[in-house]
């Protein structure tokens, strides 16, 4: 059995202190991954689906991207996604490592870990 993490709508916005639905995204996640290390996971891999950034700037796709090291020292590499309020062109370039010249270039990719296609 393959056992894996999975993390959805972080919604960052530009700079911590900044909210969302009067809720702080950057506290939500904190209290989230003290909790995860907590209980020890060790997930094969981690997924993240859609809404990373709730602005779609490279400086919130930055905190992302802090975040991601994080949830990977649980375990595995981590598998982001886009959602409807993600930017392809900052989420490619910042998450990724891939620059394009088009205005919202495709963002998808695959990766296959222990024998799980992704």
């Amino acid at each position: 059995m393959v056992n894996f993490l999975h993390l959805s709508d972080f919604h960052i916005p530009n700079q911590r202190g900044d909210k969302r639905d009067n809720i702080d995204p950057f506290q939500k996640l904190d209290n989230l991954l003290e909790y995860a290390k907590k209980l020890e996971l060790n997930p094969a891999f981690t997924i993240i689906t859609g809404d990373l950034s709730d602005t779609g700037t490279q400086q919130s796709y930055k905190h992302v991207k802090e975040y991601i090291i994080e949830i990977q020292d649980l375990g595995g590499p981590v598998i982001p996604t886009t959602g409807t309020r993600d930017r392809r062109t900052n989420f490619s370039k910042i998450l990724l490592g891939k620059s394009s010249q088009l205005k919202e270039p495709p963002c998808y990719y695959s990766k296959t870990i222990e024998d799980i296609h992704i």
